[in-house]
C-alpha cells in the first residue's frame, strides 16, 4: 500500500491564462510501506471540485515527477490544478494501475 498525506492546499497568486479558471496548489507526500518498489506520477493525482468535476494536475514540483518509490520511502512535492472560478476543490483523487496493480484512494480537503 501507499500511505498519501495532504499537508495543505492553497490558492496561488499565479493565473492561468484561461479567465474562467485559478489553480490550486496541493502539497502531498507518498509515502511506499510495501516491502517492493512502487512507481508513482503526478498523472495518478486528480482533483474533483464543488460541481463534481475531476481535472489532472496541470504542473508539479520534482518530488513528484515519474519515479519508483523504493519501499520504505517518502517522495513529497506540490501538484497544481486548474480549477474553474466559483467551484472549490473538495478532493484529491489517487488511482494507479502501474507495476500490475491497481490501487486507488481519495482524500478529502478541507
Amino acid at each position: 500500500d501507499l500511505r498519501i498525506a495532504v499537508s495543505s492546499r492553497t490558492y496561488t497568486e499565479k493565473q492561468p491564462q484561461e479567465s474562467w479558471l485559478y489553480y490550486v496548489a496541493v502539497d502531498v507526500a507518498v509515502q511506499n510501506v510495501l516491502d517492493r518498489p512502487y512507481e508513482i506520477g503526478p498523472g495518478d493525482f486528480h482533483l474533483k471540485d464543488s460541481d463534481g468535476k475531476v481535472v489532472g494536475y496541470d504542473d508539479v514540483t520534482e518530488g513528484l515527477y515519474q519515479h519508483v518509490l523504493a519501499p520504505g520511502k517518502t517522495a513529497r512535492g506540490t501538484l497544481l490544478f486548474k480549477v474553474l472560478k466559483g467551484t472549490k476543490p473538495v478532493e484529491l483523487q489517487y488511482v494507479s494501475r502501474r507495476m500490475g496493480g491497481r490501487d486507488s484512494g481519495v482524500i478529502p480537503l478541507k
